[in-house]
């Protein structure tokens, strides 16, 4: 079988060894295509094996490189129903003292006034105050119960 590369000059040879040194320079410079990196990471890397571990909750990569070099990384990972999409625990506390109070409208319009934001990043509206008292079996407030009107309160 026939190979279609050409053997290198010593004067290209010491030209890659002087960019493997400066790797970081090559990588990040603007002209560097994506197709030109995925080639330099499969030149050097032989394989990489993922060890899940459960506590704490990460994944051990294992990097084998050409050389015969092995390299060790540990990569934490959200636990399960953990996302980074996920309504704050103080926020779910605010929605649940004043859904015994006010409607979700006006919840909606308390939160986006003190600043909160859903874990989407979007501002409150009604539907997702319901959303997450639906999620987390918070109550509802119904006025109709144990409240009285103004004009109720003053004839009792």
């Amino acid at each position: 079988m026939q190979s279609d590369h050409e053997p290198l000059s010593e004067a290209q040879r010491q030209g890659l060894l002087g960019l493997g040194h400066d790797l970081s320079a090559v990588w990040h410079h603007p002209a560097a295509p994506e197709a030109l990196k995925k080639r330099v990471v499969r030149t050097v890397l032989h394989e990489i094996v993922i060890d899940p571990r459960a506590e704490p909750p990460e994944y051990v990569l294992r990097l084998h490189w050409q050389g015969g070099v092995h390299t060790e990384l540990r990569v934490l990972h959200n636990g399960r129903g953990q996302h980074g999409r996920a309504t704050a625990h103080n926020v779910i506390e605010v929605i649940q003292e004043l859904s015994k109070v006010h409607r979700d409208q006006t919840i909606a319009a308390t939160l986006n006034r003190l600043g909160y934001r859903t874990g989407t990043g979007r501002s409150w509206r009604a539907h997702s105050v319901a959303c997450v008292r639906y999620q987390y079996r918070l109550e509802n407030f119904d006025k109709g119960r144990d409240w009285l009107t103004l004009k109720q309160a003053a004839r009792q």
